[in-house]
């Protein structure tokens, strides 16, 4: 059977009287070591990006480039996240990091994640020394407290 994560869960179905499907239980969940890969890639292009769009300011707005140093550069970091996480996360469940480990968030029932679930984990990633959390053991605090969770992929999806 495909793995569906974005399936209704067993218990949504026969509420609705829909028969059966795979509950997010029996879906794979990504492990620690496949979130970290996904993390570098998601931070390296991240980076990129930042960097490329400073780039991309001082030529076309040399003066605001000065404001980078200071608060405006938090802010300019803060929209660059939010608009690097967002899009991608609430439109497919996937971001290029997640694209190449093979992983999608869903919400914790399995369904697609809300728009507030992804702002969140989004804000969430922005508390210091946030990716620690996921030393311990199960999900990480952007995932407890958005209420997803980032599970396995077969190819073809």
């Amino acid at each position: 059977m495909e793995l569906n994560p974005y399936a209704p869960t067993k218990a949504s179905l026969k509420e609705s009287g829909q028969g059966d499907a795979e509950p997010l239980d029996e879906v794979k969940l990504a492990s620690r070591k496949r979130r970290f890969v996904t993390s570098l890639v998601d931070s390296t292009a991240l980076l990129v990006l930042i960097f490329v769009m400073a780039g991309v300011l001082a030529v076309v707005a040399p003066s605001v480039i000065g404001l980078l140093s200071g608060p405006a550069g938090y802010l300019f970091q803060f929209a660059i996240v939010l608009l690097y996480y967002v899009p991608a996360e609430f439109m497919t469940g996937r971001t290029p990091g997640k694209i190449i480990t093979r992983t999608r968030v869903v919400s914790r029932t399995g369904g697609k994640p809300s728009a507030g679930q992804i702002v969140g984990r989004t804000l969430l990633r922005l508390i210091p020394l946030e990716a620690v959390t996921f030393l311990a053991r199960g999900p990480g605090l952007h995932d407890r407290a958005s209420g997803t969770r980032v599970v396995m992929t077969t190819r073809e999806t």
